[in-house]
């Protein structure tokens, strides 16, 4: 989001944390609601990041059937969460609606490989050679 805010309409970049929905009828209804607000704005082209989306029961539901409707035609949706494995899962759900997209996959880091990659240190090393 840092690196796409500077050069897009900040309207067209949503973020929306799913940790307190708990059903796609919630998840539908969150994005039906970014979509009549970007229209309002005439934005053609979004990205919408669906954080924790792991917390909303059968979340797929909400995003195949906007997909088979045409709503995110010209969109990039990002969903992410930390039972992977579960995100993983539902890509079944969605053959043949990846548009010109594709799936990319971050697995989770181990510790020493965080910092490393926020401050190119190696923390191990730091920690056990001083």
């Amino acid at each position: 989001m840092e690196k796409l805010l500077p050069k897009r309409n900040p309207k067209s970049v949503f973020y929306f944390s799913c940790e307190e929905l708990t059903s796609f009828r919630e998840l539908g209804e969150v994005i039906d609601e970014y979509i009549s607000f970007r229209n309002t704005y005439n934005i053609s082209s979004s990205y919408i990041i669906l954080d924790e989306i792991t917390f909303v029961e059968d979340w797929y539901r909400a995003i195949k059937l906007r997909i088979d409707q045409g709503v995110f035609k010209n969109d990039v949706i990002v969903v992410s969460g930390s039972a992977s494995l579960e995100i993983l899962k539902q890509n079944e759900y969605f053959p043949g609606r990846r548009g010109k997209g594709k799936d990319i996959v971050f697995y989770p880091l181990g510790f020493p490989d965080y910092v490393r990659s926020l401050k190119n240190i190696d923390v191990v090393r730091k920690i056990f050679l001083g």
